[in-house]
C-alpha cells in the first residue's frame, strides 16, 4: 500500500462556477494561482469564513430555485418525471473520530494522516492551536485518546503540511510558513521549516530554514524517505537564487546536515510550482509533478541526475502513486466537468484517463491524491461536488472499472472538502480528514469501514455510478447509466 501526498493553500471553489478565491489560509488547500506574487503576506490568521459562507448559501439558494422550478414543472402535468441523482453511500460504515475547534485541538486539515509504529494516527492541522499557527496531534484509531503533540508558531515554523515517521522513529515534516528567515511579527512570515519531532511530542527541531532564494520558499508537500535514507521534498517557488523562480527540489539528512538542491526550475518547459509529495520509483527515482506549463509529471535522480518531464499537460502539481503494476496514476482538474484520474507509464508512455470525473455526483477536483489499499483498489477524495456539494470518497480498480461512491460530505455533521489523501490502517479501515465543517466547523477526523459492503441508495446498481432514476408521479421509475445531468429533461 503506498500513499499520496497533500495539497497546499489556494481556494475553496464555488460548486457552480468553481473560480479560485486567493487567499493562503492554513488549510492545505492549493496555492496560490498567481505564481510568483510577492509582497507582505499575514499568515496564521483566520480563513475568510464569510466569504466561503457566501457561497454555501449562494448554492443553496439556488438548489432551492431550482426545486421550486422542477416542482412547478411537475404540477403542470401529471405525467411530468422527476430525475434524481443517486449516489453508493456506505453511510453505515462512516464513523466522526473527531470533530476540530481550532482553538485547541487546531482546524483545516489538509494534510494526509500516517500511522505510526504504535499503531496510533498522526497528522497536522495547518491552523489554531495555542499560537493560531497549526498543530501537530496524535488519536487512536477507535477515537479516542487525542493529544495536541506540538503547537506551531511563526519563530520555529507555522501552517505545517503533514508528517511521516522516519526510520528512527521519529516523525519529520515541513511547515509552508515561519522559520529564521524572512520572519518579522508585523508581514513576511517567513519562507517555512523542516522539523522533526519525537512521537511524544518532545525533541522538536528545526533541521533546514527556507530563505526564499537559493533553498526555495514555501515547502507545501510532504517528505520522502528514501531507501537510502535521506530525507527528499519540494518547494512551491523560488531557489536558484531568485524568489521569482517555480521551486525546487531538495535533500537533505535526518539529522539536518547535508542540504542539497537537487533540480531548480524555471517555470520553461521544465514546469515549476511543486505543490505536493514526490514518490520513490520501484527502479529507484524520484517522481513528481508541478503547476506550470500546463501540468508536468517529471523524473529526477536520486543525485539530481537525469531529470525529464514525463508528460505535460494532464496535472495540477497533486501526488502521484505507483501502483502494484508498476504504472503511475494520479489526479487531475485540467479537463471535463470535475477533472479525471489518469494513469502513465514510468518512461511516460501509456498515458490514459481513468476515470471522468462529473462533479454533481462523483465529485470534482480530486486534490489529494490516491492510494492504493489491500484489496487492489484505489481511493481517493474530491474536494469539492457530490450530491451534497462538500466532496466525496471513492474507489475504483486500476484499470478504471468498479467507481463507487463511498461517502458524500455535507460540511454540518460529516465535515466538507476533504482536500488530503486517505490512509489505510492496519485494521483495513480508512482514515481521512476534512478541511472544514463537522459539528465545530473547522474540520474532521473520519473512518470508513470496508468490512461491510456499501449501501446501494434507492435501489442504485453499484456497479455503476453515477446513476439516475426518473420516477413518475404514478410510481413507475426506470434507471439510465449514461444520461449526463446536462441532458436529462422532464417529459
Amino acid at each position: 500500500m503506498a500513499g499520496a501526498g497533500h495539497v497546499p493553500n489556494e481556494h475553496v471553489p464555488n460548486p457552480a462556477t468553481k473560480p479560485a478565491l486567493i487567499m493562503k489560509t492554513h488549510m492545505n488547500t492549493s496555492p496560490p494561482t498567481r505564481p510568483h506574487s510577492k509582497g507582505p503576506r499575514q499568515f496564521c490568521a483566520e480563513p475568510y469564513h464569510a466569504i466561503r459562507r457566501r457561497l454555501r448559501i449562494g448554492r443553496w439558494l439556488l438548489s432551492l430555485a431550482l426545486c421550486l422550478c422542477c416542482l412547478a414543472s411537475t404540477a403542470a402535468a401529471t405525467t411530468r418525471a422527476i430525475a434524481t441523482p443517486m449516489s453508493c453511500i456506505d453511510e453505515t460504515s462512516f464513523t466522526i473520530l473527531k470533530n476540530f475547534d481550532n482553538t485547541t485541538s487546531g482546524g483545516y486539515l489538509g494534510s494526509a494522516l500516517i500511522q505510526g509504529a504504535d499503531g496510533a494516527l498522526y497528522g497536522t492541522a495547518g491552523s489554531g492551536g495555542a499560537h493560531g499557527c497549526g498543530t501537530l496531534f496524535r488519536l487512536n484509531s477507535d477515537g479516542t485518546g487525542f493529544t495536541v503533540l506540538l503547537d506551531f508558531d511563526r519563530p520555529t515554523g507555522a501552517a505545517p503540511t503533514g508528517v511521516i515517521q522516519g526510520m528512527d522513529g521519529g516523525l519529520y515534516g515541513t511547515t509552508t510558513e515561519g522559520g529564521a528567515f524572512g520572519y518579522d511579527t508585523t508581514f513576511a512570515t517567513g519562507y517555512g521549516t523542516v522539523f522533526r519531532v519525537n512521537p511524544d511530542g518532545s525533541g522538536h527541531t528545526v533541521l533546514a530554514n527556507f530563505d526564499g532564494t537559493t533553498t526555495g520558499d514555501s515547502p507545501f508537500g510532504a517528505l520522502l524517505q528514501g531507501s537510502d535514507g535521506a530525507l527528499y521534498g519540494t518547494t512551491w517557488e523560488g531557489g536558484g537564487g531568485s524568489l521569482y523562480n517555480s521551486g525546487t527540489v531538495f535533500k537533505l539528512d535526518p539529522d539536518g546536515s547535508g542540504f542539497t538542491v537537487l533540480k531548480v526550475f524555471t517555470g520553461s518547459t521544465d514546469g515549476g510550482l511543486l505543490s505536493a509529495a514526490l514518490i520513490q520509483g520501484a527502479d529507484g527515482a524520484l517522481y513528481g509533478t508541478t503547476r506550470l506549463s500546463g501540468g508536468t509529471v517529471f523524473r529526477l535522480n536520486t543525485d539530481g541526475t537525469g531529470f525529464a518531464v514525463l508528460n505535460t499537460g494532464n496535472t495540477n502539481g497533486d501526488s502521484l502513486l505507483e501502483c502494484a503494476d508498476g504504472a503511475l496514476v494520479g489526479t487531475s482538474r485540467n479537463g471535463g466537468l470535475g477533472g479525471y484520474i489518469f494513469k502513465l507509464n514510468p518512461d511516460g508512455t501509456g498515458f490514459a484517463i481513468l476515470k471522468n470525473l462529473d462533479y454533481e455526483m462523483s465529485g470534482g477536483d480530486p486534490v489529494g491524491g490516491l492510494i492504493e489499499a489491500d484489496d487492489g483498489a484505489l481511493y481517493g477524495t474530491t474536494s469539492w461536488g457530490g450530491p451534497a456539494g462538500f466532496g466525496t470518497a471513492y474507489k475504483l480498480n486500476p484499470d478504471g472499472s468498479g467507481f463507487t461512491v463511498l461517502q458524500d460530505f455535507d460540511y454540518d455533521t460529516t465535515g466538507g472538502y476533504p482536500y488530503a489523501a486517505l490512509l489505510q490502517g492496519t485494521d483495513g479501515n480508512i482514515y481521512g480528514t476534512t478541511v472544514e465543517g463537522g459539528v465545530a466547523g473547522f474540520g474532521t477526523l473520519f473512518r470508513i469501514s470496508l468490512n461491510a459492503a456499501p449501501t446501494a441508495v434507492a435501489g442504485m446498481d453499484q456497479s455503476s455510478v453515477p446513476r439516475y432514476t426518473t420516477v413518475d408521479l404514478d410510481g413507475s421509475s426506470s434507471f439510465d447509466d449514461n444520461t449526463p445531468v446536462a441532458d436529462l429533461a422532464f417529459a
